[in-house]
């Protein structure tokens, strides 16, 4: 087989599983309740053509034939990415396969209705037949991984096993837990500088503003609502992101807007000729997660950004906040029960709460009956606050509703190579002088060079490597927040 017949086949295959990624955007934020069983319909038809292509005898006979040959770089790539999808998804049966995608099709919206009404058994059937699939096809793709858990950890973050991340975790958990505790002792309580509520409608507009002004191009990308914020897209010209809008806590639409459109950019940053094949979008959900956490903390949350754009802020709400005052509260750190709206020193924390559970779930230590329980347990042992309600409990979060068991981990290994990610930066130039000026295009080049426009052709150790000749290391990541809450509290 030539290489151009393999992309063409690829493209079959891509563009099918663009027509689910869209039906799947519709459902989340389009599709009436009562249309949810007749696109779930056709979601399983799409998912039965998509497996068929995805396991055709001869794109398996051509990806073996290609294997051998002397490719290019970027081919070399497309094929070993193929090659694990199409062993992957072969190991599958295709009714069982079809089965599951019909359950994923429903899915969101029951635990979006489950969360709303603050109910878990609304949503625990479901559930348990999802995670039931996933043990099954995990099962089917288990080879040299020492558990079903590391398999799952596989199809996000290919290279980091469980041993690999209970030392992540273990040197976050060391470092993080004593600073917390002498935060906490230090008495010191940053209050929330605005009062009221701000409309929702007024909030979506300047937050569509707000996505412009960190590079996100609006005329390749759409932003609307849903439960839960997130990012898709249907090729590097057809980028789209959801926000949610809390009436008393603006912030939180703001940093989901920085968040997702790090996540946006990413995939507007894809070289076109990209599109389509298996090295479209990001390296790993690692990488991934590194460019919205990136934004979102690193260049969101410092004061240079928010100075040039500060006046537009209380003018766009009507508020009258001080700056320093608005820094100090949005870098706080306290114990909270929203993961996707804690501060950076207690993210990892609720990061490790998810993975410990998951492990515990796929190991079969607790079933999904139990998870409202361990998981205020949890909570009690490693943030120290009781949890009021399951929607700000174990409802919290969309992932387990689309199957996405062994995904939360790629956030703190996101949040660690955007402080790598940084420190490069930084070397080449001047980024709290360029955010004062307001010129974010500098740093989103630079980001588009060593990172973006790869797509997925090289690993995340081969991105750090060729942008600062270094592997992965959490080290820059620890020291970040060391320095920073040391600062931001007095600690010395």
């Amino acid at each position: 087989m030539e290489m151009k017949e393999l992309l063409e086949m690829g493209k079959e295959i891509s563009l099918l599983g663009k027509f689910m990624t869209l039906a799947s955007w519709d459902m989340e934020t389009e599709t009436p309740e009562g249309g949810m069983a007749g696109l779930g319909e056709m979601m399983e038809y799409l998912s039965g053509l998509y497996y068929a292509k995805a396991t055709d005898p001869a794109l398996k006979a051509g990806l073996e034939e290609l294997s051998t040959q002397e490719l290019s770089v970027r081919d070399a790539a497309i094929v070993r990415k193929m090659k694990e999808s199409f062993d992957r998804m072969a190991k599958i049966p295709q009714d069982e396969y079809m089965t599951y995608q019909a359950i994923l099709s429903r899915s969101q919206n029951i635990w979006a209705k489950a969360k709303r009404e603050n109910n878990f058994e609304l949503f625990k059937d479901t559930l348990k037949e999802i995670v039931y699939y996933e043990k099954k096809f995990a099962g089917y793709n288990q080879t040299t991984e020492k558990s079903l858990y590391d398999v799952m950890l596989n199809q996000f973050e290919k290279g980091f096993t469980t041993e690999k991340l209970d030392e992540f975790f273990g040197l976050l958990k060391a470092e993080i837990v004593p600073m917390l505790k002498k935060i906490q002792e230090s008495g010191i309580d940053y209050k929330k500088p605005y009062e009221g509520k701000i409309d929702a409608d007024v909030q979506e507009k300047y937050n569509k503003k707000l996505a412009e002004y960190i590079g996100f191009d609006l005329s390749r990308g759409v932003i609307k609502r849903s439960e839960h914020p997130f990012t898709t897209n249907l090729n590097s010209d057809d980028v789209r992101f959801t926000n949610h809008y809390y009436e008393d806590k603006m912030e939180s639409a703001l940093f989901s807007t920085i968040h997702e459109g790090g996540h946006g950019m990413y995939e507007q940053g894809v070289a076109k000729e990209l599109d389509h094949t298996a090295v479209a979008g990001g390296a790993s959900m690692g990488v991934h997660e590194s460019q919205s956490r990136f934004y979102e903390n690193l260049v969101g949350r410092s004061a240079s950004f928010w100075t040039p754009i500060f006046a537009d802020l209380n003018k766009a709400y009507n508020l009258n906040m001080n700056l320093e005052d608005f820094m100090n509260y949005i870098n706080r750190a306290e114990a909270s029960l929203i993961r996707t709206e804690a501060d950076e020193l207690t993210y990892p924390l609720h990061i490790m709460i998810r993975y410990e559970i998951e492990q515990m779930l796929f190991k079969d230590e607790i079933t999904v009956e139990q998870l409202p329980e361990v998981w205020n347990q949890k909570v009690k042992e490693f943030l120290g606050i009781d949890v009021p309600s399951d929607a700000q409990g174990v409802l919290q979060d969309v992932h387990w509703s689309g199957g996405m068991f062994g995904y939360f981990p790629s956030y703190a290994i996101g949040s660690a190579i955007a402080s790598q990610i940084m420190a490069a930066m930084k070397k080449e130039m001047d980024v709290d002088q360029l955010l004062l000026q307001s010129e974010l295009k500098t740093i989103g080049a630079f980001l588009d060079h060593h990172i973006h426009q790869h797509g997925a052709i090289y690993t995340t150790d081969e991105l750090l490597n060729m942008m600062m000749g270094e592997s992965f290391n959490p080290q820059y990541y620890v020291d970040y927040l060391k320095d920073k809450y040391t600062k931001l509290y007095h600690l010395n």
